[in-house]
């Protein structure tokens, strides 16, 4: 079973790690939103106003109206693929597990995930990006079971597991429903949301002023 990622855009607007995949199996934890706390050192002065945003859950609109594009990936041009995201070593099983597939005819590209990715890690961003963020990706779920996931994490060296961790908040479907998963939550009975549609979703998480969200249309 393949499962697909088409289109992945990261808007920045003044440091944390995109990570991608599909995950197997299932669990219950989660919840709808979670507090992230930036652990990188407030600046002393501000060149500009619009670099330093306070942290808190209202961000003025004139920063979310002057974001900037950080980068768009669309898996055709592999030259963009390899300068902005760094590929998991897999072994003999990577082949298997992920890789981009041009459609014939139609001139697009299309980043597959298959297998279960627990206890490995998997494609992650090569730069780190300071919140307030917001990561915009199309993701087709063609299978009961296609669980993908995006991960903002500060790890550099993240890999997939089904639990909560400290240094990560992952936004992953569990077979028909959504979850986010963050530090702090309980280990078991956590609400989730069914999301069991099958077909194409434009995702979008936004962190900002230490709350994350999770947006699939």
């Amino acid at each position: 079973m393949k499962t697909f990622n088409k289109l992945l855009i990261c808007f920045v607007l003044i440091t944390l790690s995109v990570i991608l995949g599909i995950a197997s199996g299932e669990t219950t934890f989660g919840s709808k939103t979670n507090k992230l706390v930036s652990n990188k050192p407030r600046r002393q002065a501000a060149a500009n106003v619009e670099d330093d945003v306070p942290a808190t859950d209202a961000i003025p609109d004139k920063y979310l109206k002057h974001s900037v594009s950080v980068f768009k990936d669309t898996f055709e041009d592999s030259k963009v693929t390899k300068q902005v995201w760094k590929m998991p070593n897999l072994g003999n099983e990577k082949n298997d597990m992920i890789g981009i597939e041009m459609m014939p005819g139609k001139g697009v590209a299309d980043l597959w995930f298959s297998g279960d990715m627990t206890g490995k890690p998997t494609m992650r961003t090569k730069e780190s990006y300071e919140w307030p963020m917001t990561v915009s990706a199309e993701i087709e779920k063609n299978h009961k079971c296609s669980s993908h996931f995006i991960v903002v994490t500060t790890s550099k060296d993240f890999v997939w597991d089904w639990g909560t961790q400290d240094n990560a908040i992952k936004f992953v479907w569990n077979c028909d429903t959504k979850y986010i998963l963050g530090k702090g939550q309980p280990q078991s009975g956590a609400k989730g949301k069914k999301c069991d549609a099958k077909g194409k979703y434009n995702v979008k998480i936004v962190v900002k002023g230490g709350v994350v969200v999770l947006q699939l249309i």
